[in-house]
């Protein structure tokens, strides 16, 4: 896979969203790019399930949106203020 593709899928560290992401959120930033940078130095382009590269990406943006959702105050003791 060329760079460009692995480039999509990091955080600048210089970035205002890299310094809006928790140290747990930065992990899992980390932990795709190694996945990633993995796949593709081996060359595996025959891959039929990519759910291992995907799944510290799903975990980033749930936490991102959960971060979002309390940070904003949206979300109150279990109960979405709005209806």
């Amino acid at each position: 896979m060329p760079t460009e593709f692995n480039q999509a899928f990091t955080v600048k560290r210089d970035s205002a969203l890299w310094e809006y992401l928790t140290p747990e959120m930065k992990s899992l930033v980390r932990e795709g790019e190694k996945l990633l940078s993995s796949c593709t130095l081996q060359g595996e382009t025959d891959i039929t399930d990519f759910s291992y590269l995907v799944f510290p990406y799903g975990k980033l943006y749930e936490g991102f949106l959960k971060k979002n959702v309390f940070g904003f105050k949206i979300y109150y003791s279990r109960r979405v203020l709005w209806k």
